[in-house]
């Protein structure tokens, strides 16, 4: 008898109960799962949706070069126009949860329209994607709107009232403030110290011939008075013509001593006179000589005349016996002058040893808190023991004096810093060794004299 098979002799073993065979197995377990109602018995008669296996996606390594690609944005959804969609974020794990409904229209860009302004405006309406242009345009300088220039498109949106039609004349203006600002900005060094030894001998010798003028008597002083308005508002138009203005010299070097003679003579009504005659002469010059800015050349020329010689002009009122006789005009002046000096030495002496607070950086760096206070002490020090030993002042209104000084003095000298600072000049001139220009010097005096003369009428000092 032939030799059976290995395999055939298992068979035969399970088909005589050594064991179950694996087809009865499986069918078990069919029946167990039609039973339980996990399976229906019938699979063919409807259709089951089987997920098909989908390939393994292996990751990019993380040092690997960027693809370039992007996540797919399913704007072309059927549900993504719904008004009802959910706009919040869905989680979604099988395929079939994209049939859900959503709102994908937030992704979408509005196409700009360019006879409106919302998008320049800023007022969008909700939904609306506020800006159309992308960061690569950003950063090339793009703006909002197609064919508009950056800085007009962007400046409503950086809270400008308005956009400049002139780009051109916008750019110009902002470089010019920006480098005015970084030549006099707030961390502006205080300008170089004067030269002690020279300014002193300087000081001196002014002060000596304004004493022998005051000795003198009110006739004196006021030719000096002239000549040296007369000198300070030459300093003043050479200034502007270096700016580049072109005011009516002539006229205003003649108007200056003018309005001081005139004061003298026939007080407010000379003035007033002068003023006028000043008016039309500049209206003239600038007809028989038409200037390129006329209106700018006779506000800087009728400026000059009326700060300088107007202003001049009380020294003037003071020096008129028919106001104050007896000499009391002479001894106003001496102490207007005295005590401008006294205002500017304490300023200048504490301000340069522990000044430290500015009170005016981007007009003058050098003036500090420290220096108006030691100023202010020392003008009322002086008033108090000086003035008031002379006549017509009493121990109050010399007090009264040195405080009105203290309080207009640095206004003059602000104001003309602030002029300097327009024309870009750290001193008028240079007639005064050690001092700069004499309008560096009458600049505090040209405010102290309206003052004197006011504080005169009101306390009856005549």
């Amino acid at each position: 008898m032939a030799e059976q098979p290995e395999d055939d002799n298992k068979d035969e073993t399970r088909a005589e109960g050594n064991g179950p065979s694996t087809g009865e197995v499986r069918i078990a377990a069919v029946e167990a799962a039609v039973a339980a109602g996990l399976v229906h018995p019938h699979p063919e008669d409807e259709e089951v949706a089987v997920e098909q296996p989908t390939e393994a996606y292996e990751l990019p390594n993380w040092a690997d070069p960027p693809t370039g690609q992007v996540p797919r944005v399913l704007l072309d959804h059927p549900d993504a126009e719904r008004p009802d969609a959910v706009r919040g974020p869905t989680w979604r794990e099988a395929s079939s949860d994209w049939a859900a409904e959503t709102d994908l229209s937030i992704f979408a860009a509005v196409e700009p329209d360019e006879s409106d302004d919302t998008v320049i405006a800023g007022t969008v309406e909700p939904g609306e994607a506020p800006f159309t242009f992308s960061f690569e345009e950003l950063e090339r300088g793009g703006s909002p709107v197609e064919g508009t220039e950056p800085e007009a498109a962007w400046a409503p949106l950086l809270n400008q009232e308005e956009a400049p039609e002139d780009l051109a004349t916008l750019r110009s203006e902002r470089r010019r403030h920006a480098s005015s600002r970084s030549r006099r900005g707030a961390t502006e060094p205080a300008p170089k110290g004067r030269d002690g030894r020279v300014a002193t001998l300087t000081g001196l010798g002014l002060a000596a011939l304004v004493a022998v003028c005051l000795l003198l008597g009110a006739l004196a002083t006021l030719v000096l008075a002239a000549l040296a308005l007369t000198l300070t508002a030459g300093e003043a138009f050479a200034a502007l013509q270096r700016a580049g203005y072109r005011p009516a010299t002539l006229v205003g070097l003649l108007t200056v001593p003018a309005f001081v003679v005139a004061a003298y003579l026939r007080q407010g009504s000379g003035i007033m006179t002068v003023l006028g005659c000043a008016v039309v002469l500049t209206a003239l010059f600038h007809l028989l000589r038409p200037p390129a800015d006329p209106l700018v050349s006779m506000a800087t020329t009728l400026f000059v005349a009326v700060w300088v010689g107007g202003l001049g002009a009380f020294g003037g009122l003071l020096l008129a016996p028919a106001q104050f006789p007896h000499r009391h005009g002479v001894t106003l002046v001496f102490a207007a002058v005295l005590l401008t000096v006294a205002h500017d030495v304490g300023s200048f002496v504490v301000g340069s040893r522990v000044g430290r607070h500015r009170i005016a950086p981007d007009i003058s760096p050098g003036k500090t808190l420290e220096g108006l206070v030691g100023g202010t002490l020392l003008t009322v020090l002086v008033a108090v023991l000086a003035v008031g030993m002379l006549h017509p002042f009493g121990r109050l209104s010399a007090l009264e004096l040195g405080v009105l000084v203290s309080a207009v003095a640095p206004l003059g000298d602000l104001t003309e810093s602030m002029v300097k600072r327009d024309l870009e000049l750290k001193d008028m001139g240079n007639l005064l060794p050690g001092h700069g220009g004499l309008f560096d010097r009458v600049d505090a005096l040209l405010f102290v004299l309206p003052a004197t003369y006011a504080l005169a009428r009101l306390a009856h000092l005549s």
